[in-house]
């Protein structure tokens, strides 16, 4: 399969190549969601990102498990982790920018292989989710702690659905986690067109301007909420894992269960600070 050699290429190159790699990915699986399935094409384009990923994390999430089994010492066993989640990060920005790109850059409707179609209609599924979420924060001190509690309960069910989902599909988590991807790209772009639509005319410094604003206004609170979701499911994946290759009921099975354990608590603080960030540091600058 020729995605599955260049996710082969890929482990070998630097990491900005996994940036590249999320990118090619959800752009191809775009086009070829458009040719044949009209009706659905945002999950199917969705799905075949994924699939494409799929070698490539679950070879990485297997060899994890492996150093699990190698390692004597968790600190060993963390710095491996971090090099896989740097990895992981760098294929969730690429198809985050993919998502934001062709969201800004495509006409609100275009012809495509003989057929019309908008963006709208390409991206309703990430449009739907975005308009169910309210951003805005009230002003005081009851509206923002229900706030808080709102998007750390909503984040703490992603959180056990990216656990359970690798633990029982092993790769399930990819799905939830490109998902949002998406939906974050779509945020982003949605963001540029706004702001570009109330000014006449956009000069190059404005246009950077409104890009990195916009970048900013979910990064601030969206890469440590990211991480942990990356974070689960590469616990629940070590898991599952270890359940296929009989590891977790043997000797071994007390560093697989204790690293995993880890992996969970890191996400859980990682989460709970996002939280804080979004509700008391986004809205200073936004």
């Amino acid at each position: 399969m020729v995605l599955e050699s260049f996710s082969e290429f890929m482990k070998k190159a630097p990491k900005f190549r996994f940036f590249l790699m999320g990118f090619i990915y959800l752009s191809i699986a775009m086009l070829l969601a458009m040719t044949k399935f009209r009706s659905s094409i945002g999950m199917v384009m969705l799905f075949l990102t994924v699939l494409a990923a799929a070698p490539f994390f679950y070879t990485t999430i297997r060899h994890e498990e492996e150093e699990d089994v190698k390692e004597r010492y968790e600190s060993t066993i963390l710095a491996s982790h971090i090099q896989v989640l740097e990895y992981f990060m760098m294929f969730f920005f690429g198809v985050t920018l993919a998502a934001a790109l062709w969201f800004v850059i495509l006409p609100s409707s275009f012809t495509f292989m003989g057929g019309t179609f908008e963006t709208v209609e390409i991206f309703k599924p990430q449009l739907d989710a975005i308009q169910a979420i309210n951003p805005e924060l009230a002003g005081n001190a009851t509206s923002i702690s229900t706030s808080f509690l709102d998007i750390l309960s909503h984040n703490l069910e992603i959180l056990v659905l990216c656990i359970l989902f690798s633990f029982i599909y092993g790769l399930g988590a990819i799905f939830i986690i490109t998902w949002n991807a998406t939906v974050l790209g779509v945020a982003i772009g949605s963001f540029i067109k706004a702001e570009l639509a109330t000014l006449a005319s956009v000069t190059t410094t404005q246009y950077s301007g409104i890009v990195a604003m916009s970048i900013l206004r979910f990064a601030i609170h969206g890469i440590p909420e990211i991480l942990a979701f990356f974070t689960a499911g590469l616990a629940g994946g070590i898991i599952s894992v270890a359940v296929i290759r009989h590891h977790l009921f043997s000797k071994k099975a007390n560093m697989i269960i204790a690293d995993s354990s880890l992996l969970i608590i890191i996400s859980l603080v990682l989460l709970v600070f996002a939280a804080l960030l979004e509700v008391f540091a986004t809205p200073l600058f936004f």
